[in-house]
């Protein structure tokens, strides 16, 4: 009887990189009109804009070491909405220096860097919440070269093109901010179709 070969293609299973959510450890808003006025221990963040009034929202995540060359392909702020009443552009952007949820005031607040934008585009809300993607680029660099220096995000209106006025739940809540990381690739890191294998009976 002649010998016969079977082919037998082994496949590799490609690891999962699943997306992670991380909750916010601080926020608070700062109000223009009350500028010695801090609100960290409340329900709500807000960002809203009119001629009269300002109010800014800062978020604090606690995020994960540094993984070698891992990349994040996006990230999604995921906000649940206590008041609608107008939409408008935020831009949210990288603080550069520390602030503290139970004293930041308008007139202390933290600086943000305006090269590293997260988010800059409108906002609208037609449900409970508004997930906003934000720049995978700027998180990769946050993550991987400057971790240390994690001292959250400014959520901003943009005043010169639109007039938002937004309130959001906050972290002393259920629906508190969440931020959700894609890794880069997503959902597989690799995948191989294997090694044709024969064997002989």
């Amino acid at each position: 009887m002649k010998p016969m070969l079977a082919l037998i293609i082994v496949l590799a299973v490609a690891a999962q990189a699943n997306p992670s959510a991380w909750q916010a450890d601080a926020d608070a808003y700062v109000f223009s009109e009350e500028p010695d006025e801090n609100y960290g221990d409340l329900d709500v963040i807000a960002v809203q804009y009119d001629e009269y009034m300002e109010y800014r929202s800062f978020i604090h995540f606690d995020l994960p070491e540094p993984h070698g060359d891992d990349d994040v392909i996006e990230g999604v702020l995921e906000l649940d909405v206590d008041t609608y009443h107008s939409p408008g552009i935020i831009g949210i952007y990288l603080l550069s220096e520390d602030w503290d949820e139970m004293s930041v005031t308008w007139n202390d607040q933290p600086t943000y860097d305006a090269e590293k934008v997260l988010f800059h585009d409108w906002v609208y809300y037609y449900g409970y919440w508004v997930e906003l993607t934000l720049d995978g680029s700027v998180l990769t660099e946050w993550l991987q070269e400057e971790p240390f220096n994690n001292y959250g995000m400014i959520l901003i209106a943009d005043p010169y093109m639109t007039w938002p006025d937004l309130f959001f739940y906050s972290r002393e809540t259920p629906d508190e901010p969440l931020l959700w990381l894609y890794p880069d690739p997503w959902p597989v890191l690799s995948l191989s179709w294997g090694v044709v294998k024969a064997t002989e009976w």
